[in-house]
């Protein structure tokens, strides 16, 4: 789902210095999606059309936050092969 999202989103990429991991601020857009994902377990039926959607907007604000470089230069997909 990063793949996708990260191949839509036009942005720089992270130094290759970047640390591992990292903390930081949020935005209310941020936490008004992860509320709403936490609100469908009150209404389970709406949860296979909504949830997917939900957790892409999740991906799509942690990428285009402060954070979203380091988020994006993790992406498993990205990984070089390995040599057999």
């Amino acid at each position: 789902m990063v793949g996708n999202c990260r191949e839509e989103i036009h942005v720089a990429e992270a130094p290759s210095d970047s640390p591992a991991m990292s903390i930081g601020e949020t935005t209310p857009e941020f936490l008004n999606a992860c509320c709403r994902l936490l609100d469908l377990l009150d209404s389970p039926q709406d949860i296979p059309f909504l949830g997917g959607l939900i957790q892409r907007e999740i991906i799509y604000r942690i990428l285009l936050g402060p954070e979203g470089a380091l988020a994006r230069s993790s992406n498993p997909r990205r990984s070089k092969p390995r040599d057999s």
